[in-house]
């Protein structure tokens, strides 16, 4: 193990007989210093949670040096991870301390060349494939020949480790000429909720200020989401049980609060802004349009982004991320979903995939 930097865990993952990565070759080597971003969860948070790590080191055309799958002579092992034809070279090791290492890859072969470092983390006692990932990170760097580079590399919990938070509220916080006949509020959390935890957490405030009568249905949503790993999400429907009746001009401001009392279904507790010291709720406001209310209205009276309920009494928002994600959470039209940028991750955590830049959507 070297211990070229006292002040700080250093894990080096290759020996030095390596032939393409040599940890002796103390001039030339990339230093990976995982870092997490503190909107999303503190380092000790991952540390917590977090046993193991994969790194997978990967280059255009294929790593110098690597011809032949199986175990290398750095201590990795070379496999085909995302099935380009090219072998990438994996290493494991344990995920332990106070503080997050630095991973500390020295070149040899490869040297002067552009790779991409990805790292999982996983939690004990479950397999090491990209799917069971709980912490994500990666980046991209080249480091000349003769030269030390120490890179910061994003490392952060997905969202299943993360504290669950509201990801789109439909009518959308600041929304206007909401239909009259509103029937229904649509919430999508971040990762599953329990359902006994909803007990009280969840309201729709009048413009009186008083609490509306809400009955509300839990369903989970299962699709491709950030790295194209399926995941699940939490999507509460709140119906109203009466209909909003008319108000008078300026009092038709109607406010949905959210936690936090509410709990994932892997034991995390509800916090709408993690970077603060208290767990927070979410709190959003829409205004209903003019027209006659009480739920009167026929079906071709739902204005766009929404849709007649089944009885035809009133509009219920349709599913759509279009009008805005929540931060850290980007819209994918092809899913209508929010998924989670993941440009604050580096990389995609299905092998193959890579961050688009401009959209912060993996593809």
């Amino acid at each position: 193990m070297t211990r070229r930097l006292a002040r700080l865990p250093l894990l080096c993952l290759v020996v030095c007989s390596a032939p393409w990565l040599a940890c002796s070759d103390a001039t030339t080597s990339v230093n990976l210093v995982l870092t997490t971003n503190p909107d999303l969860c503190s380092a000790a948070e991952v540390l917590d949670q977090v046993a193991t790590v994969v790194v997978v080191v990967d280059a255009p055309g294929g790593l110098q040096g690597v011809s032949v799958p199986g175990p290398t002579r750095g201590g990795g092992t070379a496999v085909d991870f995302d099935g380009d034809g090219e072998l990438e070279v994996l290493f494991q090791a344990p995920l332990q301390g106070p503080a997050l290492p630095i991973l500390e890859v020295g070149l040899s072969h490869n040297a002067d060349r552009e790779l991409s470092y990805r790292v999982l983390g996983f939690p004990a006692g479950v397999a090491t494939e990209p799917e069971n990932a709980i912490a994500l990170g990666g980046v991209q760097a080249s480091c000349p020949a003769g030269e030390v580079r120490k890179v910061g590399t994003p490392f952060n919990l997905r969202a299943v480790a993360r504290p669950p938070k509201v990801i789109l509220v439909l009518p959308p916080d600041g929304a206007t000429e909401v239909p009259p006949n509103l029937r229904s509020v649509t919430v999508v959390f971040s990762t599953t909720v329990t359902a006994a935890s909803l007990a009280g957490a969840v309201r729709l405030v009048g413009p009186d200020g008083a609490d509306r009568a809400i009955t509300s249905a839990l369903d989970t949503l299962t699709y491709a989401g950030e790295g194209g790993i399926d995941e699940q999400r939490s999507l509460l429907t709140v119906d109203l049980v009466d209909a909003i009746e008319p108000a008078g001009p300026g009092a038709d401001t109607f406010t949905v609060v959210v936690g936090p009392g509410i709990s994932s279904t892997t034991g995390r507790a509800f916090d709408q802004d993690p970077a603060t010291a208290a767990a927070d709720g979410f709190t959003s406001h829409f205004q209903i349009g003019s027209g006659v209310g009480g739920g009167g209205h026929p079906c071709d009276s739902c204005s766009s982004g929404y849709l007649c309920n089944d009885d035809e009494t009133g509009c219920v928002p349709a599913l759509d991320c279009a009008r805005g994600c929540e931060a850290g959470f980007v819209c994918d039209p092809g899913s209508a979903q929010c998924l989670e940028d993941c440009r604050l991750y580096g990389a995609c955590a299905a092998p193959g995939l890579t961050c688009e830049a401009q959209t912060g959507l993996c593809g």
